[in-house]
């Protein structure tokens, strides 16, 4: 359903459009979840690429999608890119948004994650334990709560 949806904004110009970057986006979640990792990936990547020209590296919306790539990269084996596109994201928001925020947390906690099942040596898979327990301990200090 969402492919067809997204026939009606071929051109380039409604591709760039937020509706049909938050439908490719999704597009991209839900084949993740079915393991089709290279599809994702290259819609995650057409999803980075253009909120990157239109919106610029630091809104929160291309630094969401450095962090869904980054996600789908560690799922997908590719650790070393995964590991500094976490980091591109880590910086953006620890300056725009502070350590505190949801969004840095989530961010933070896949990151370290991706170092506890990927990382190359005991040191950093040892830092990734570190980093989650330190994410799960700050969320049951104060929790967010949906409104």
């Amino acid at each position: 359903m969402l492919r067809k949806l997204l026939k009606d904004y071929d051109d380039k110009n409604r591709r760039e459009h937020s509706f049909v970057l938050i439908v490719l986006n999704n597009l991209a979640g839900i084949l993740q979840d079915q393991k089709k990792f290279d599809e994702a990936e290259k819609i995650f990547r057409e999803v980075l690429s253009t909120r990157e020209r239109v919106l610029g590296s630091s809104k929160p919306a291309t630094v969401t999608s450095v962090n869904n790539l980054a996600f789908l990269l560690h799922q997908n084996k590719k650790d070393a890119e995964a590991k500094h596109l976490f980091l591109r994201a880590l910086a953006q928001l620890s300056k725009q948004k502070g350590p505190r925020d949801l969004l840095t947390r989530n961010t933070r906690g896949n990151y370290g994650v991706s170092m506890m099942f990927g990382g190359t040596n005991e040191a950093e898979k040892s830092e990734g334990r570190r980093i989650v327990l330190q994410c799960l301990k700050a969320l049951r200090a104060s929790p967010h709560k949906l409104k």
